[in-house]
């Protein structure tokens, strides 16, 4: 799958879990400004602000453009419409619904962020898209915490755990993927392991990856009270265990 990257850089310390009733975890909010530009006098130039969150798509057609934004711990998605064409729409060949993509976006009717409407899709990028599986009958799973991943954020919204991270860049292929611990399948709290090994281990720089894991199966299942996901985090060592509970 195709990822988005940013220049490899250091930050803080520090993992977001949940973000409640603000900003989702991950969206980077550019905020509007109003200036004058070299135009004539009396005319003012208004930027309209952009977000960027990871959003499913939910359909896709030259008319319309339907994505679903999930907030943090939200089971009920915040439902944004583009009439016409947009960027995704002109890569409809390669976009399947429940998709997840990167979309930046703008509201066009003056809605604050994370409510419901129409909005102007600017860009998208493709994302990692994973799902949480059973490993095959009499597989070890002793190698999944082989590779650590700097893990920036994560959170759940409706039946996906999103990540932001970062991972050594490489051209070769690598295993990257959620998989379900045996020993914890008929737990009401089953555990997911998140699986990431190189094929080899030359020196390399880090890049930015983002992923939406779909734990359907899991999620709908009456006898799960949640999932425990676990991560071998490079960026926060004492950070490496998340349990997301059914609301």
């Amino acid at each position: 799958p195709q990822t988005v990257d940013s220049p490899p850089m250091r930050r803080s310390r520090h993992i977001i879990k949940h973000i409640k009733d603000a900003v989702a975890s991950f969206a980077i909010v550019f905020l509007a400004a109003t200036h004058h530009g070299c135009r004539d006098e009396g005319e003012t130039e208004v930027n309209v602000p952009v977000n960027y969150d990871i959003v499913e798509v939910a359909s896709v057609d030259a008319g319309q453009t339907v994505l679903n934004l999930w907030r943090p711990d939200s089971d009920i998605p915040v439902v944004l419409t583009c009439h016409g064409s947009n960027p995704i729409s002109n890569s409809a060949k390669h976009i399947r619904p429940g998709m997840c993509v990167l979309a930046g976006y703008s509201y066009t009717d003056g809605r604050v962020p994370y409510q419901s409407g129409a909005v102007t899709i600017r860009s998208f990028s493709y994302i990692n898209n994973i799902k949480a599986r059973k490993i095959n009958i009499g597989a070890a799973v002793t190698n999944w915490d082989a590779d650590p991943v700097e893990l920036w954020s994560i959170w759940r919204g409706g039946t996906r755990i999103f990540m932001r991270l970062s991972l050594p860049y490489t051209e070769e292929p690598r295993f990257f993927s959620m998989v379900i611990d045996p020993a914890t399948e008929s737990d009401p709290v089953p555990t997911l392991l998140l699986w990431h090994e190189r094929a080899t281990h030359s020196p390399t720089f880090d890049r930015r990856y983002f992923a939406a894991c779909d734990i359907a199966t899991l999620w709908k299942d009456d006898a799960v009270e949640g999932v425990k996901v676990r991560v071998t985090n490079s960026l926060n060592p004492s950070q490496c265990e998340f349990i997301f509970m059914k609301q």
